[in-house]
């Protein structure tokens, strides 16, 4: 992709199937709150503490292999290969 006379790259993502969606408060506009990767190997959650960062989990073995800031954010290291690296070290402790 073209940006401003510069190449960029467009990030990999996993599919995900959303499973639960609420309307924010706020804007009353839905936003996602849990999602599973369409290979069945990671759940997507919003956890409800400031932030509502994402918790990333690892269906095989249970881990909890990181968390993120957002969806996008946890679906571009699920893709990349880094929640896996996570999950794998946090099962080695």
């Amino acid at each position: 992709m073209l940006v401003g006379g510069a190449v960029t790259a467009r990030a990999v993502l996993t599919a995900v199937d959303i499973t639960e969606r609420y309307r924010s408060f706020r804007t009353g506009r839905p936003e996602a709150w849990a999602a599973v990767s369409r290979d069945g190997i990671w759940h997507y959650r919003r956890e409800e503490s400031p932030g509502t960062p994402w918790l990333v989990e690892h269906l095989p073995t249970g881990e909890i292999a990181l968390m993120s800031g957002t969806l996008r954010a946890a679906r571009i290291a699920t893709a990349d290969g880094s929640a896996l690296a996570a999950a794998n070290a946090r099962g080695r402790q």
